[in-house]
């Protein structure tokens, strides 16, 4: 009876994990492969059952041999499954696959044989089976396929990491404990001990690696054990309910109908039962999902969300709450955080569910990053140590690594489900997928978050940049202010003494003070003349001084120009004359020329422009002209003289400014006649401008306006 129980336990379980793991990824390899196994194990339960129990004495060897046959595709298909496992697609190379298969075939045909077991023998009361040669090729097959397998495995688990490797490493004690008990119990036994009293514990020497496989499923998210049991429970209950409604149905309406229509109505019921077998499921996986599956999600769905947040914030800190948000609504994740690294600055948390923010050491950020390298971190699948340890103490279950290449930017800290479940496959692949393009978004956040503080910094240097612009700029114009006042205050002063100095001379010209004697007269004339030019320059820097202090007095009135410009002629002429220049006027036809202007500072203007024009030629002629429109009334001064090269035009009317070549040639001057002049031309309300052709001489033009009509 115990033998019994255990092989409806074992075949039981082993067939229906074999079901729902094909149906979970019919195109996976290793489903597929797995599935095969559990067919092959509950073949080898039964068959092995039936050769302890047999339905007839007559029929035990058969039995015995069919359970040599079982054991050969038990170890075939375990090589498969080491070969495969845990990829999708078939790992092994077709002449290696042809050998295997061609060996196995070749094993199952002899373990059928007189080769593999000769006979039946009763030893002691007990029937004993009796080995032949053929036993050989089921220890090639069956227990050299079972060694190859762990083997294969055990290097599987040496290479792998994360959770594969617990994966592997469960699946390889499980099966190493299994094939053990297995091989011990049913063949070292019968075939060293001649005993066969422990063949029919058998099926449950597979209960370790039915434990282990459950404990991979439920600890390390090999399979979905919510979705697998919503599954079993909606394909139960999907069966129960056909059952049952056929059956009630048949037995009802049999009852009633003549026998002629009970061929008919059976025909009946199945086609209503057919078609309504998918109605019915969806019903029933509606009702269950809510009991077993109740934190169902679709991964394309959430990613689609999460992508959409990504591509839609720009700022670090909005970004961090949304995906955090969402992971803790979707997965559901109980609390979460982002830990984002900076260049020279603390790191930055984003947390939520947090009350308060949690507090992260650069010490236990460097060890996280180190354990989490370009992987995800996760707390089920780490043995024991500092790393999980430091895990268990900031309570957290799963580290993402935000990495873009070879730059770290930070981690996502993941406690555990609001649930209380762990983490399923799903979340794990769903989180993976999210890891490269979390990683870029949060590289790109940063980069705006420092474009903008680099703006928002830029913005505050200009401001104290202008600040102190505008507090130099008033610095500047008070010490251009103090300057005036000097320049003002000391040829104000000046002028007095070389006033002086210009009578005192002109005495001694006269002889007042006694006769000159011949050879003082040219020292005089030239003491005269330097004299000149001092009261010529202290008049210029006081009308400067007057006109940037806004203090030269200019009174406008009608003045006839063409009476200052002949009494200015007449005062140069015999300097024109000493260079044997010719100075003409084209007065106008008009008796007058009346313009609105300073009588005093047109004389100014008039002798600076005829002075130049007399000092800067040494040949032909100067013509003075006027020209006449609607309002004004241009005076041109034209001379034959040396002309300004192109360079130095833009210059001409700047204070203090000079042509090098002028200064060689002897030509007396401060650099300062022609800003006056364009100082009081403009402080008239005219303008004034100038064509000059190097070599070939200058015209200086002037406008004034005319006196209005009355």
């Amino acid at each position: 009876m115990l033998a019994l129980i255990a092989l409806g336990f074992v075949t039981l379980t082993s067939a229906t994990l074999a079901l729902f793991i094909y149906y979970k990824n019919p195109k996976s390899a290793t489903n597929q492969l797995y599935s095969f196994f559990a067919a092959s194990l509950v073949f080898w339960s039964i068959v092995m059952y039936f050769s302890i129990h047999p339905p007839s004495p007559s029929q035990m060897l058969f039995f015995i041999r069919l359970s040599m046959l079982a054991a050969i595709l038990m170890s075939y298909a375990a090589l498969l499954i080491s070969y495969t496992i845990p990829s999708s697609n078939f790992t092994m190379n077709r002449t290696r696959f042809l050998i295997i298969t061609v060996l196995s075939i070749f094993g199952a045909i002899t373990a059928m044989s007189p080769y593999m077991f000769t006979g039946l023998s009763i030893i002691n009361g007990n029937v004993e089976a009796t080995a032949g040669p053929g036993m050989l090729m089921f220890i090639i097959t069956g227990l050299g396929y079972t060694l190859a397998s762990l083997i294969i495995l055990a290097r599987k688990y040496r290479r792998s990491t994360g959770i594969v490797k617990k994966q592997l490493y469960l699946v390889f004690i499980g099966m190493f404990i299994m094939f053990t008990l297995l091989i011990t119990a049913n063949f070292i036994v019968v075939i060293v001990f001649k005993s066969s009293a422990f063949i029919n514990f058998g099926p449950l020497f597979t209960i370790p690696f039915l434990l282990l496989t459950a404990y991979a499923i439920v600890k390390h998210q090999f399979l979905d054990i919510s979705l697998l049991l919503f599954r079993t429970v909606t394909f139960t209950l999907v069966t129960l309910a056909i059952i049952s409604i056929y059956a009630i149905a048949l037995f009802s309406f049999l009852n009633y109908l003549p026998k002629e229509y009970h061929t008919a109505l059976t025909i009946f019921l199945a086609l209503v039962l057919v078609y309504s077998y998918h109605p019915l499921k969806s019903v029933i996986e509606s009702l269950t999902r809510n009991i077993f599956y109740k934190q169902a999600y679709s991964s394309e769905d959430f990613l689609e969300i999460l992508g959409e947040i990504i591509r839609s914030t720009l700022t670090l800190e909005t970004l961090g709450h949304k995906v955090l948000d969402e992971l803790c609504r979707t997965l559901p994740v109980s609390r979460g955080a982002f830990v984002i690294t900076q260049k020279e600055a603390p790191a930055q948390v984003i947390a939520v569910n947090y009350d308060p923010k949690p507090e992260y050491t650069d010490n236990n950020i460097y060890n996280l990053r180190q354990a989490a390298k370009n992987d995800l971190l996760i707390f089920d699948d780490l043995e024991e140590g500092p790393i999980k340890m430091l895990l268990r103490h900031l309570h957290l279950t799963i580290v993402m690594p935000l990495k873009v290449k070879s730059t770290f930017h930070g981690l996502l800290l993941l406690s555990d489900k609001a649930s209380g479940e762990t983490y399923s496959r799903q979340d794990v692949d769903v989180l993976e997928i999210l890891m490269p393009q979390l990683s870029v978004a949060i590289q790109n956040a940063k980069s705006y978050e420092e474009i903008k503080g680099f703006a928002a910094k830029l913005k505050e240097e200009v401001t104290v940049a202008t600040a102190d612009l505008r507090q130099a700029n008033r610095h500047l114009k008070h010490l251009d202010k103090l300057k005036d006042e000097f320049v003002f205050i000391a040829t104000h002063e000046l002028k007095n003494p070389v006033t002086a100095m210009r009578g005192y001379l002109s005495m001694l010209s006269e002889g007042l003070f006694g006769p000159i004697p011949d050879k003082m007269k040219e020292p005089l004339d030239q003491l005269d003349s330097s004299n000149q030019q001092l009261v010529e320059l202290v008049n210029d820097l006081l009308q400067i001084a007057r006109a940037e202090a806004k203090t030269l007095t200019i009174e406008t009135k009608p003045v006839d120009l063409s009476a200052i410009v002949t009494e200015v002629c007449h005062t140069v002429k015999p300097l024109a004359e000493q260079k044997s220049l010719t100075l003409k006027y084209d007065r106008p036809k008009k008796d007058t020329l009346m313009v609105m202007a300073d009588d005093t500072r047109c004389k100014e203007i008039m002798n600076n422009l005829i002075s130049n024009a007399i000092k800067y030629s040494a040949q032909g002629t100067i013509t003075v002209s006027h020209e006449f429109n609607e309002d004004k009334v241009i005076t041109h001064v034209q001379d034959q003289g040396y002309g300004i090269a192109p360079a130095n035009q833009v210059k001409i009317f700047t204070r203090f400014f000079r042509v090098e070549a002028e200064a060689a040639k002897g030509i007396p001057g401060t650099g300062l006649g022609l800003f006056i002049v364009k100082q009081l031309i403009e402080k008239m309300g005219g303008k004034i401008w100038f064509n000059s052709v190097y070599g070939k001489g200058t015209i200086f033009s002037f406008s004034l306006p005319k006196v209005p009509k009355a």
